[in-house]
């Protein structure tokens, strides 16, 4: 299982023209699973027109680290991010019976 988690937080200071963003991946180990942050980046553009692009000395990846100009420890990771990355993850978990709930919807699908 894996899945990616986006969170997005539009700057306090100018909204709609700097945000930060954080994507978590999840892993499992020992019948647990881990959100763990794979990459974060602030972005900015000029206007509201124009595209998002990440502001290259403030970019953190977890796999490709030489296209990291932030260490890990570095990369600034508020409670409320995490606790809504966790919520997002959780609001994708459902429970059920197989015929009743999980086939049926995807036969419906398909």
């Amino acid at each position: 299982m894996n899945t990616h988690i986006v969170v997005r937080r539009e700057s306090k200071s100018n909204p709609s023209l700097e945000a930060e963003e954080w994507i978590f991946t999840t892993f499992e180990r020992n019948n647990e699973i881990w959100l763990v942050l794979d990459k974060y980046s602030k972005e900015t553009r000029a206007t509201k027109r124009h595209g998002w692009k990440p502001v290259s000395e403030s970019k953190y990846q977890r796999i490709f680290l030489r296209d990291s100009a932030l260490t890990e420890r570095e990369v600034p990771l508020p409670d409320d991010v995490m606790e809504e990355a966790k919520a997002k993850l959780i609001s994708q978990i459902h429970v059920g019976l197989w015929n009743r709930d999980y086939k049926q919807e995807h036969d419906e699908l398909l």
